[in-house]
């Protein structure tokens, strides 16, 4: 397997682990559950049961700032938003989000979707007990 689908592969598998430890499991026979939709579209997870409308998880790992995969992002995250399937989050994880480019497409991404939903790996497990906790309010 090539290092980027490895990188990528590892994100989504510690996605899935922050969701399963806050009771968000792939079992659609539960009120609230995840559908994984990796290389089906530009997102890769629905969240269906905590809101009106699924949520979107669209993720993003950058080793480095050799590649070209920032400047796509924003593109995909405003073909999201005009789907309007319902409130995105744009996780993103690995040293390249530090480099000018990176940022910059973070930035972009912020005005699209706001800078509460654009958010690193580490700070996923918090956003998704914050939205449990106000889908049950």
């Amino acid at each position: 397997m090539n290092k980027p689908l490895n990188n990528s592969l590892t994100l989504v598998n510690s996605v899935k682990k922050i969701l399963e430890s806050n009771g968000i499991t792939a079992d659609k026979e539960q009120s609230v559950y995840y559908v994984f939709t990796f290389k089906k579209k530009p997102y890769h997870f629905l969240i269906y049961g905590l809101m009106d409308k699924p949520i979107v998880i669209k993720t993003a790992y950058s080793e480095s700032n050799g590649t070209n995969q920032a400047d796509r992002y924003p593109e995909q995250i405003q073909d999201i938003k005009d789907k309007n399937i319902g409130e995105i989050l744009f996780v993103f994880d690995g040293f390249g989000f530090g480099h000018p480019k990176y940022r910059k497409c973070n930035r972009k991404i912020r005005r699209k979707i706001g800078t509460k939903n654009v958010l690193h790996l580490r700070d996923l497990n918090q956003k998704i007990a914050d939205i449990k906790k106000a889908s049950q309010n």
